[in-house]
């Protein structure tokens, strides 16, 4: 079995899970999951924080819509991929990012 779980930092508690059989694991999804399903109390926007292996631009979009927050960590090879090779070169930064995302593989002319 693969276990994705939702834990409440501030109640000490775990809130949801998703299981999913080992041989159809897909962390990305459980965590969409997860989000889609999360309802915030008391009007505040929660923060997601994940570890290695949950950074697609699919899980942000979904905590984005959500009006959530969300800190992922990722190997600097990976964050390159998906930001770019701008990067500034400290072990911290932020910065925002914008990307255009399209299905298409056409060239616009």
């Amino acid at each position: 079995m693969h276990l994705v779980a939702m834990y409440d930092l501030l109640g000490k508690v775990y809130t949801d899970a998703v299981i999913q059989p080992i041989r159809k694991k897909n962390g990305f999804a459980a965590l969409c999951r997860l989000i889609d399903r999360h309802t915030p109390c008391c009007r505040t926007a929660p923060i997601f924080i994940a570890d290695r292996g949950f950074h697609a631009y699919n899980v942000f979009a979904h905590a984005i819509e959500n009006g959530a927050f969300f800190v992922i960590w990722a190997t600097d090879t990976k964050m390159r991929r998906l930001l770019g090779e701008g990067l500034p070169k400290g072990k911290t930064f932020d910065i925002r990012v914008t990307r255009h995302l399209t299905r298409s593989h056409s060239t616009i002319h």
